[in-house]
């Protein structure tokens, strides 16, 4: 008997909401961690297995396991994520509405589908919380400094901290390290000479040292490296914020001619000091602009 005939009258299928592991490669096992002598059940290489939610996945090094996020109300495909050991990993929601992984260490690959939501899927880590915008992106974590690394290969990804958030779009890459605070995000195909003032910005220590950052940056900035200097603006006070509003003005975001400005509150945000202040003409519109993919190099190839 096929299974939709087991269903009673007037029930609706419903979608498979529960994720489930693939060992493709190596050793790998489950366990809970919340219990003082956890069992550990180990993955059976090719044989699909279900991960509730609150378990912790344990890639060995070498290994690999692929966590299909299953299906939505029509039951397309919602995407997968591929783990590399050595990785620790922890199931904390499974539902219609949040997928949330927990990446306390390693590596993971995710696809997520354009059949799924903005927001359904979430993977927390030390560092804080990186939210779907879409599809494809890597995240590592550090197993001794605790530091994340995000690169997204397509779409765009929104990494959200405390008082702040990133917007990663596709070709672009951040470090956040929990003791240092988030790094720039970087387009990969940036001059050599701005990605290393990034990084000189990241690690900076003083007051002279973010001017010196933020005038290589602005040397060496190209057009498209505007979504960079957005994330400067917004994060700085004082007189670094006036001279990072003027590197940004000789930027301009990369704009779709298919695509008209997005609509969005006209009052400009709160600056680091919490005074209103009206920054590069529409520049207050660039935070929403950024979340629904208007702005930033490559932003609009995974439409949604």
């Amino acid at each position: 008997m096929l299974p939709f005939l087991l269903l009673r009258r007037g029930e609706a299928p419903k979608p498979n909401n529960r994720c489930e592991l693939v060992l493709n490669q190596g050793c790998a096992s489950v366990y809970d961690n919340r219990m003082k002598s956890p069992d550990e059940t180990s993955l059976v290489l090719g044989q699909p297995q279900l991960f509730p939610v609150g378990l912790t996945l344990a890639v060995d090094a070498g290994s690999k396991v692929v966590l299909r996020l299953g299906e939505d109300q029509v039951f397309r495909d919602l995407g997968e994520v591929t783990i590399e050991g050595p990785s620790q990993v922890r199931l904390d929601a499974s539902s219609p509405e949040l997928k949330r992984l927990f990446l306390h260490e390693g590596l993971m690959r995710a696809r997520i589908s354009a059949n799924a939501k903005q927001k359904l899927f979430q993977v927390g880590t030390p560092a804080g919380n990186a939210v779907d915008l879409g599809c494809i992106y890597t995240m590592r974590v550090d197993d001794k400094t605790q530091a994340t690394e995000l690169r997204v290969q397509l779409g765009r990804v929104a990494f959200e901290l405390a008082k702040e958030t990133l917007y990663v779009w596709s070709g672009a890459r951040c470090i956040i390290d929990p003791a240092r605070g988030a790094g720039l995000p970087v387009d990969d195909a940036a001059d050599p000479n701005f990605q290393r003032a990034a990084d000189s910005w990241d690690r900076a220590a003083d007051a002279a040292s973010k001017s010196a950052a933020l005038a290589a940056l602005s040397r060496h900035a190209r057009p498209e490296d505007a979504a960079t200097l957005w994330h400067v603006v917004a994060t700085t006070g004082g007189s670094l914020r006036s001279d990072a509003v003027t590197a940004l003005r000789s930027s301009r975001p990369a704009r779709s001619p298919s695509h008209s400005p997005p609509s969005s509150p006209a009052t400009p945000p709160p600056s680091k000091a919490g005074a209103r202040t009206s920054w590069v003409g529409d520049g207050w519109r660039w935070e929403h602009a950024f979340s629904v993919g208007w702005v930033g190099p490559g932003a609009q190839t995974c439409p949604r």
